[in-house]
C-alpha cells in the first residue's frame, strides 16, 4: 500500500501521462446510474444546492452517444434547481446538456433500499449496456453508511448497500460487475463498506476523510464530474482501475487548487475478499490481554471522523502480532491509489476502519439526530464477515 502512494506521487507530476490514454477504434457502451441524495447539502439556506451543483457539472459535460447518464433524485426537502420535487424520488436522464425527467414514483425515502434496487434495476433494462458505473451523492458516516433522506432521517447501511448489488448482480446484471462504485461522501473508504460492496463491482472510489466544498466555488470542488464522464465515454475500453485513477486525479486537483483538504482513494477489490479473511482471523485471535494495547496503538494511529483510524496505520503499531503482519501484507497486495493533501495526513494508507477511541461506549447522536449503534448494523452480518467478530469484542469490551 505504501508504494502506491508513492506511484501517485509520479502519477501527479505527468510523467505517465500517456498511462491514461488507452483509447481505441473500438467503443464500449456505459451506463452511468447517479444516486442523488439532496439532504441538507442541497436543503440549507445559506450553504445549500450542493446537489443541484453536481447536476450543473453533469449537464456541462460533452460525453458521446455511447454514454448514458440516468438519476434518480430524492432526499431533500428542498431543491434549488431545475424544479426537481421534495415530494416524491425522480428518474432523471442527463442527455444534450439537458436533465430529462422520466418517471415520478409515488415513494419518499431514497435512503430505503428499495429505491436503490428499483433505480439500478430501472437503468440497467432501459439501457442494456457493455459496462456499468454508479456514483453516489450525500453525505457519509463510514461504517453506518451513506444517503441521509432529509424527511425519513434514514440511511442506507453498507450491508443494505451489498444486499442490493449482490441481488442486482445475480438478476439484472446476469453476474456482471460493475465497472466501478464512486462515493461522493465523506469516509466512505472504510473497510467495513469496502469488504461488503467489493464482491459486486471491479473498483471503489471514496474518500478516507471528511469531503470538503467551498461556498465561492460551487463547480470547482468536490468531484469534477464533467471531465469524468467525457473521461469515460472517450476512453471507453480503459480498466475501471485506470479511470478510478483519473477521478481521483480531478478530484485531487480541485480540492487542492482551492486549497481544501483530502483523503481520496481509488481502490481495486480483487483481493478484498482475502482482506476479510484476515482481518477475520485477527479479530478471532484477539484475547483480553491486547485489547488495552489495541486501544492504545488505535489513539496514537491517524484518526477521522466518526470513530474512524487508518487501519494499515493501526496495524503498523503492532509490530509483534503476527496476524496484523498478514493483514498488512494483503494490504500490501491490494491496488490502492491515494491522492492526500500536502503536509497533512502523514500517516493515511486510503482505508479506515471503526475504533471508538473511548474506553466505554454510549448512545450519541451523530450529529444528523440519529443514534445508530455499530451492533445494530454488524450483529446481523453474515458469520464470515469480519465485522461481525469485531462487534463481537466491542460488545464485550466497549459497550456499558
Amino acid at each position: 500500500m505504501k508504494k502506491n502512494i508513492f506511484f501517485s506521487i509520479l502519477i501527479s507530476t505527468n510523467l505517465f501521462a500517456p498511462f491514461y490514454l488507452s483509447s481505441c477504434s473500438k467503443q464500449d457502451t456505459w451506463t452511468i446510474m447517479v444516486y442523488l441524495c439532496g439532504s441538507d447539502l442541497e436543503s440549507n439556506s445559506e450553504n445549500g444546492g450542493w446537489a443541484t451543483n453536481q447536476v450543473e457539472k453533469m449537464l456541462s459535460s460533452n460525453f458521446g452517444e455511447n454514454t448514458r447518464i440516468l438519476m434518480e433524485t430524492g432526499g431533500s426537502t428542498t431543491w434549488k434547481k431545475y424544479g426537481i420535487s421534495n415530494q416524491n424520488l425522480q428518474y432523471y436522464e442527463i442527455k444534450n446538456h439537458e436533465l430529462l425527467l422520466c418517471e415520478t414514483l409515488e415513494n419518499n425515502d431514497i435512503s430505503n433500499p428499495n429505491s436503490l434496487k428499483n433505480f439500478l434495476n430501472w437503468s440497467i433494462n432501459k439501457y442494456h449496456s457493455d459496462k456499468y458505473a454508479l456514483f453516489f451523492f450525500d453525505h457519509g458516516f463510514a461504517w453506518q453508511g451513506c444517503e441521509l433522506d432529509e424527511n425519513s432521517s434514514n440511511i442506507l447501511s453498507p450491508l443494505q448497500i451489498k444486499n442490493v448489488l449482490k441481488e442486482v448482480y445475480e438478476n439484472s446484471l446476469n453476474q456482471q460487475k460493475l465497472e466501478l462504485i464512486n462515493f461522493d461522501n465523506c469516509l466512505m473508504a472504510n473497510v467495513e463498506n469496502i469488504c461488503a460492496i467489493s464482491p459486486y463491482t471491479k473498483n471503489i472510489i471514496a474518500n478516507e476523510e471528511k469531503g470538503f466544498f467551498k461556498k465561492e466555488l460551487p463547480l470547482t470542488t468536490g468531484f469534477d464530474y464533467a471531465s469524468i464522464f467525457e473521461y469515460i465515454s472517450k476512453f471507453s475500453t480503459t480498466k475501471s482501475e485506470i479511470i478510478g485513477k483519473y477521478i481521483v486525479d480531478r478530484y485531487a486537483n480541485f480540492q487542492s487548487q482551492a486549497n481544501l483538504r483530502y483523503v481520496t482513494s481509488s481502490i481495486e477489490t480483487k483481493k478484498i475478499g482475502k482482506l476479510n479473511e484476515e482481518l477475520e482471523n485477527f479479530f478471532l485471535g484477539s484475547s483480553d490481554s491486547n485489547i488495552d494495547l489495541w486501544k492504545q496503538t488505535a489513539r496514537d494511529s491517524e484518526k477521522f471522523d466518526n470513530n474512524t483510524i487508518d487501519l494499515y496505520n493501526w496495524l503498523e503499531h503492532l509490530p509483534n502480532d503476527s496476524q496484523a503482519r498478514k493483514v498488512i501484507d494483503v494490504l500490501n497486495e491490494i491496488n490502492v491509489y491515494l491522492k492526500v493533501s500536502n503536509n497533512l495526513y502523514e500517516h493515511a494508507h486510503g482505508v479506515n476502519i471503526y475504533f471508538p477511541l473511548t474506553d466505554v461506549i454510549t448512545p450519541q447522536e451523530n450529529g444528523y439526530n440519529q443514534i445508530i449503534e455499530y451492533d445494530e448494523i454488524y450483529s446481523t452480518a453474515e458469520n464470515d464477515f469480519f465485522a461481525k467478530t469485531w462487534n463481537d469484542i466491542l460488545t464485550l469490551n466497549w459497550y456499558v
